[in-house]
Order: structure tokens, then sequence, then C-alpha cells
């Protein structure tokens, strides 16, 4: 399983999701992906509650 911390925007997002893809297909596509996106909602709440 390859797992990722989702952290800071939209373009920082797609830019781990993108090399966790790309290693996922380097080693055969025989490993899931685990997108963890708890800080960016820890971080919405924080601002939302305030």
């Amino acid at each position: 399983m390859l797992y990722v911390e989702m952290d800071g925007r939209c373009g920082n997002q797609l830019f781990h999701y993108a090399v966790a893809r790309y290693i996922q297909l380097a080693i055969g596509n025989k490993e899931k992906l685990c997108l963890n996106f708890n800080k960016i909602f820890e971080k919405k709440m924080k601002i939302m509650v305030g």
C-alpha cells in the first residue's frame, strides 16, 4: 500500500497524487493508493470554527 498524506492546496495535492501514481505504475501497479485528507479537513475546521 502506498500511503500519501495530502496537504496544501489543490496544486500540491495533485502533485502528491501524480508522484504516488507514478511510483505505483513504476512498481507494476501492484500496490493500492491510500490518500489521507485529514490534515486538510483539520485546517478547514480550524478556519470555520475560528
